[in-house]
């Protein structure tokens, strides 16, 4: 043979080792997201030609969430524990095909229960239960039960999706108990959590979310909703963010002053508001509503929400509302404004009243509306912005 058919030959060998080296190619690149949550990716070599369909396929001992299987990169959520095979296919334009396989395992973790629970009465028969998000938990479980006088009653149990329950059907100025459970990835349940107790009662329940703080002169101010009906005492507990121990006060209306020295400036704190019904017995603690001790120099009214301030009648519905607000008075509507103020007391929404307020532009959530005429304030409503 002779050198020209050995050169032949060798570029024959370099050209047969390119074109092997040009074919389908895959290999499975896995990127953990979340807990026992991957993305999956089908990575080709880059000299070959351009894939044009994918097949994935996971085998393994339980149920896996995913996203469409035809694509270059899949989500997977394995929510059992053990060993899972993961494949790819693919098929390049050039009618080639390719595979590759990896084994992905998911041990086994106990879930955790949930933390920080709070009750809350909402009506006389029904009251609703927030607790902490548990990562990766994929339902909730909560039992709950009466107290009869000497005993605890049967646990009646309640399956949601999300960290909030709605317990209806309660007896009025029962005593509840209950715990909570999770389900996350691994197929099992959590323990329960430690007990939480609630009184089904409404007279003394406070709606936390308007608790609010404001500095006004030498004193802190603190108020809350207004409690219908009334209630002859309410006991505040306040403590500094991050720390355990409360520090209780009590007062016989809406609001309590602090001295300048009760809080540092600039430092967050918790607080939370029961409320004594009028025969003596009480509802539950508020949820808590964490402040920050500021003097930000706007001005300050202590507000008493609900009870009208002048004798002109006001009347303010749909409330809650999506869009629009509706405003009717009994009396004239001349000189008539408006300030709609969020939760630190800050205004959102203000200007002239013509009968009607849109608040298209208002964030969901809780507001105070107030109506005054030619300066005076007439009347102040809590107003609850909700998503259309």
């Amino acid at each position: 043979m002779t050198g020209k058919h050995i050169f032949s030959l060798f570029l024959f060998m370099i050209l047969g080792l390119q074109l092997a080296l040009a074919e389908c190619k895959v290999e499975i690149i896995a990127e953990g997201y979340d807990i026992n949550s991957f993305l999956l990716s089908a990575k080709t070599s880059d000299g070959g030609d351009k894939p044009v369909a994918y097949k994935w396929v996971i085998e393994g001992p339980g149920l896996v969430e995913t996203s469409e299987l035809d694509a270059e990169m899949v989500k997977a959520n394995f929510i059992y524990p053990g060993d899972y095979k993961v494949c790819v296919y693919v098929t390049d334009a050039a009618g080639d095909q390719c595979e590759h396989c990896i084994k992905i395992s998911i041990l086994e973790e106990p879930c955790d229960a949930p933390e920080k629970m709070e009750a809350k009465v909402v009506s006389a028969t029904s009251t609703i239960v927030r607790w902490n998000a548990v990562p990766g938990a994929l339902k909730y479980q909560i039992r709950y039960r009466k107290y009869n006088g000497s005993s605890w009653g049967v646990w009646m149990k309640k399956t949601v999706l999300y960290n909030k329950a709605f317990l209806s059907d309660l007896d009025y100025k029962g005593i509840y108990q209950y715990q909570i459970r999770t389900f996350c990835n691994g197929g099992k349940w959590s323990t329960y959590s430690m007990k939480g107790k609630f009184h089904q009662i409404t007279c003394g329940q406070v709606d936390g979310t308007t608790i609010q703080l404001k500095k006004q002169g030498a004193k802190w101010i603190l108020v809350w909703e207004k409690l219908e009906g009334g209630a002859g005492k309410y006991i505040i507990q306040v403590r500094e963010s991050g720390t355990s121990a409360w520090k209780k006060v009590s007062s016989i209306s809406n609001e309590y002053y602090f001295a300048e020295s009760d809080l540092k400036e600039g430092t967050y704190y918790d607080f939370r508001v029961l409320g004594y019904c009028e025969d003596g017995t009480t509802g539950n603690f508020s949820i808590i509503q964490k402040l920050l001790a500021e003097d930000d120099g706007s001005i300050f009214a202590p507000f008493r929400l609900g009870q009208e301030e002048g004798k002109t009648k006001l009347s303010i519905f749909p409330n809650p509302a999506t869009d629009i607000l509706n405003i009717q008075t009994t009396d004239t509507k001349e000189n008539l404004t408006y300030t709609i103020m969020d939760m630190t007391g800050r205004s959102a929404l203000s200007g002239s009243l013509n009968g009607t307020i849109q608040i298209n532009d208002l964030t969901p959530g809780y507001y105070v509306i107030r109506i005054h005429q030619n300066g005076e304030l007439l009347h102040t409503e809590k107003l609850v912005k909700t998503v259309k």
